[in-house]
């Protein structure tokens, strides 16, 4: 929130360089050399340690300094500056609120705008807060350490991820691929470049085009392992293209440099194992296998290609597949029965599902960055993701207890639910959040005549009443031995609130410091309490289902000092002053109301002053925008005296017992007299109201705005 509301009031400054390297092979998946007997996942292209390549970012950046900030702008660089030393020491928490503060400071800054897109990966993997704060740095262009070049990188790796490599190839039109020189960092810019153009042609189905980008990045980064392992994952069957014989023999020929470097495999030993059905000879593959385990590795993919090629027996195969990583892809889990080759083997598999803890990923097009995620323990569900844009925010998430939902939250076109269920697929609880979206209306009531407007509106169900099934169980690996239960995502029918509303028995919403509450029969509600400060602050009245008087406790006493009485018909905009029809307070709490107000024409309004149940004084409007004021000198309720009152605020005409009372000017320009003129007061008008004598005569006089009115008293 600091940080959301700082970047909108403005620009930060220069910083040296802090991550370009996420444009560069940094959020690619190029990795170290492993430990030995280490595991092997496939490589995530933000699996890399951005820390590091914070610090590999900084150095060129250094070496390569772009303008000078100066003037005003220097305190907010020198906050930048101190992001970048957070992030090198792995704060990435506290580099965060650097940045707020630089941008509260100089907003227009692009360099804090990119690392901060960077923070926004390293510490949520939000991919679409990241673009926002790129697009803000390229609409700035302000940049002082990096370059337009490193955002424009970036955002092509972020359009790839989400699917859209139209926009990824858009925004790689910055840069032409550099000469074969001597290899800079600058150049591996380029490298990063040219990778994210094969993936975006990938996912075009382009391939004749990626494979003549893959060709070109072999000879200009032959040592970048990204390149060789897109090739291998993307490859076909048999029969190969002649392309792509010619490129899988430069890339195996580079998997060890011999001339006692390291070759691509000490980057990624994975390549063996994706390089298999490229090998000519099966004696090449049972070599290859051989090689790769012989250096401890071990990973999902190459224990099935080494029972597949006879290398192990199936149990050991069953065990090390299991043992292998802690994310299994689901699609290595499916295959893996399939190279059984008996009941008992089979028998075996099936045990160890019904033990399996661990995380099943669902990456259906196996970029790296997997749409459904699931947890289980002892072969139960405990947890389920699903983020099919690949955005890092996920669309469902489930939370299990005896391995079936319990829990949960949707997210659906700027509207979050948050599920709670009884016995799957039924619903117990449903609460709909829109956080800073505008509120949407839902109806309540047979006329509509109170309406949900709040930010967070909750529902609850009886048994069985509401079904949900955002999930659906499919027995694995048989219908037969079902020891296992994959979580498959059902198609996403989001209940809207008219729905819930229609199923609910108890329906719940929260404004500011108000929680209502309104209980249900058929979808109408049939009566309704307010709360605040956690104690009833009212309660609503319905007639089949239509809500007609509300009664207020202000002061928690107990008693209901304000009644409200609604309009049947006032529609979906009640709870507003424009369904109330009236109105009344009993302020000393004797149960005798004093006041009592009408929200109609004429819009009357009635005071008790002797607290005897009939008013004594009421106010009205009638034609020609008069206010008539009447009034019971008796106290009795009979009203024996008019006013009436015009726009101006000026007394226009008076009537007692009926008889109109004339007014009659004095010499004074503001005193008038009421009825009978006696005499003129003209100079002699007393400074107040009162009674006072002249002439021998009695009279009242009272002050009505800037005028006087004086009447003779017996």
């Amino acid at each position: 929130m600091r940080r959301a509301a700082a970047r909108r009031r403005g620009p930060a400054s220069p910083c040296v360089a802090v991550l370009w390297v996420a444009a560069l092979g940094c959020l690619s998946g190029a990795k170290a050399f492993p430990a030995p007997n280490a595991t092997v996942p496939p490589p995530s292209p933000f699996a890399t340690d951005l820390r590091a390549l914070a610090e590999t970012a900084w150095r060129a950046a250094r070496g390569e300094p772009g303008g000078d900030s100066g003037g005003e702008e220097a305190p907010a660089a020198a906050l930048v500056e101190a992001a970048h030393s957070r992030v090198r020491a792995g704060a990435w928490a506290g580099a965060e609120e650097l940045l707020a503060e630089a941008l509260s400071l100089d907003g227009q800054n692009a360099d804090a705008r990119y690392l901060a897109a960077l923070v926004d990966l390293a510490l949520r993997d939000d991919v679409r807060a990241a673009l926002a704060e790129l697009d803000a740095a390229l609409a700035s262009g302000r940049f002082f350490s990096y370059e337009r070049a490193d955002a424009e990188l970036l955002r092509a790796r972020l359009f790839n991820r989400l699917r859209q490599p139209e926009r990824a190839l858009a925004s790689l039109a910055f840069l032409d691929a550099p000469a074969p020189a001597a290899l800079s960092l600058r150049e591996s810019r380029a490298a990063g470049a040219l990778y994210e153009r094969a993936c975006a042609l990938r996912t075009l189905g382009r391939r004749d085009e990626m494979l003549s980008v893959l060709e070109r990045s072999a000879r200009l980064f032959p040592d970048d392992a990204r390149f060789a392992r897109l090739f291998f994952e993307t490859l076909g069957p048999s029969p190969f293209s002649t392309a792509e014989r010619r490129l899988a023999a430069v890339f195996m020929d580079r998997f060890v440099d011999r001339k006692g470097g390291g070759g691509l495999l000490a980057a990624d030993p994975e390549l063996r194992i994706l390089a298999l059905p490229a090998m000519l000879g099966e004696s090449d593959r049972r070599d290859a296998l051989l090689a790769y385990r012989a250096t401890g590795f071990r990973s999902p993919l190459a224990t099935l290609a080494a029972l597949e090629y006879g290398l192990i027996p199936a149990a050991a195969a069953i065990n090390e597949f299991f043992g292998a990583a802690a994310r299994i892809d689901e699609r290595l889990m499916r295959q893996l029965p399939t190279l059984l080759g008996s009941a008992e083997d089979f028998d075996a598999f099936a045990a160890c599902l019904r033990l399996f803890s661990g995380t099943l990923v669902g990456d259906r097009d196996a970029d790296g960055y997997p749409e459904r995620v699931a947890v289980y323990e002892r072969g139960r569900l405990t947890a389920f993701r699903l983020d099919d844009d690949q955005d890092g925010r996920f669309e469902l998430e489930l939370s299990c207890e005896d391995g079936l939902p319990a829990g949960g939250r949707l997210s659906r076109e700027g509207q979050i639910l948050e599920l709670r269920y009884g016995l799957y697929p039924y619903l117990e609880r449903l609460a709909f959040m829109r956080g800073d979206t505008a509120p949407e209306a839902l109806v309540l009531g047979a006329t509509g005549n109170v309406a949900v407007t709040s930010s967070r509106t909750e529902f609850r169900f009886a048994p069985g009443a509401l079904p949900c099934a955002l999930v659906h169980f499919e027995p694995f690996p048989s219908r037969s031995v079902d020891a296992l239960y994959l979580a498959v995502p059902a198609p996403i029918s989001a209940p809207t609130e008219a729905l819930a509303l229609s199923h609910a028995y108890v329906f719940t919403r929260q404004r500011e410091d108000i929680e209502e509450e309104f209980r249900l029969e058929g979808g109408l509600a049939v009566a309704g309490e307010r709360r605040k400060d956690g104690r009833l602050y009212s309660v609503i009245a319905f007639e089949r289902g239509v809500a007609v008087l509300e009664r207020i406790d202000e002061d928690g006493d107990g008693r209901y000092e304000t009644e409200r009485g609604l309009d049947p018909a006032a529609g979906p905009e009640a709870a507003t002053l424009d369904a109330l029809l009236w109105a009344r307070r009993d302020a000393d709490g004797d149960g005798i109301f004093e006041y009592r107000e009408s929200f109609r024409p004429p819009f009357r309004k009635e005071w008790d002053l002797n607290a005897d149940g009939v008013p004594d004084v009421a106010s009205y409007r009638e034609e020609g925008n008069l206010q008539v004021r009447e009034f019971s000198t008796r106290l009795d309720g009979r009203f024996d005296q008019t006013l009436k009152v015009g726009p101006d605020g000026k007394i226009r005409a008076t009537s007692r017992a009926g008889r109109d009372l004339p007014l009659h000017a004095d010499s004074h320009p503001r005193l008038f007299w009421i009825g009978e003129k006696p005499f003129d007061l003209g100079g002699n008008l007393p400074p107040r109201s009162g009674v006072y004598r002249h002439m021998n005569r009695r009279y009242m006089l009272v002050y009505f705005g800037d005028e006087a009115f004086a009447e003779l008293l017996p």
